[in-house]
C-alpha cells in the first residue's frame, strides 16, 4: 500500500505571510494540529504545529508585559511594541522548515516508521516539491478499520518443517 491509496487530498494550508491569528483560525477550522506553510503554487515551506503557536503566544505575553513595564516607567515615548521585540507575526517566522515528506509512492509501512520514531502526526505528500496530499495518524486508524473489518486475517507463522 502506498501513500496515495490512503492521503487525505484536500489539506488546510497557510501561506508563508499568514499571521498567527490566521494560522490558529486555519487549523481550529480544520481540526489540526499541524499546519503545513506553502507558497502560492503550492509549494511547501514548513509545517507550524500547535506547540509553535503556544510557543510563540507565551512568548509574546512576556514582550507585552516588557512593554507596558517600560512604556510604564519611560512615559510617553515613541516606543512601538514592533521596535520592543523583534518578534514577527508570519508562518514563515514560526514554522519548522526542516519536514519530513512522502511521495505519492512511498510505502505506508515507511511513512508509519517515520512517524513512530519522530514523533509525528502527520507527514505531507509532495509530488514534484507541492503538496498533493498528507497523511495523519486518522488516515492510518480508518486503513486498519477498513483493512479488519473487510475480512484481515493476522499472516501466518509459517514454521520450518
Amino acid at each position: 500500500m502506498q501513500a496515495a491509496e490512503i492521503m487525505t487530498r484536500e489539506v488546510a494550508t497557510v501561506a508563508p505571510c499568514a499571521t498567527t491569528a490566521e494560522i490558529a483560525t486555519a487549523m481550529a477550522n480544520g481540526a489540526v494540529s499541524d499546519i503545513p506553510v506553502c507558497d502560492a503554487d503550492g509549494t511547501l515551506q514548513g509545517m507550524v504545529s500547535e506547540d509553535d503557536l503556544t510557543r510563540y503566544v507565551e512568548h509574546e505575553r512576556e514582550i507585552w508585559r516588557g512593554w507596558w513595564s517600560q512604556y510604564l516607567s519611560v512615559g510617553r515615548r515613541h516606543t512601538t511594541l514592533a521596535t520592543v521585540n523583534g518578534v514577527r507575526d508570519a508562518a514563515r517566522d514560526l514554522m519548522h522548515a526542516s519536514v519530513f515528506t512522502a511521495r505519492e509512492t512511498t510505502p505506508v509501512a515507511d511513512i508509519v516508521e517515520v512517524m513512530l520514531d519522530q514523533g509525528l502526526s502527520r507527514v505531507p505528500v509532495l509530488r514534484d516539491g507541492k503538496l498533493i496530499g498528507i497523511v495523519t495518524r486518522s488516515d492510518l486508524l480508518k486503513t486498519m478499520g477498513a483493512a479488519m473489518q473487510g475480512g484481515y486475517t493476522r499472516p501466518r507463522v509459517l514454521t520450518p518443517a
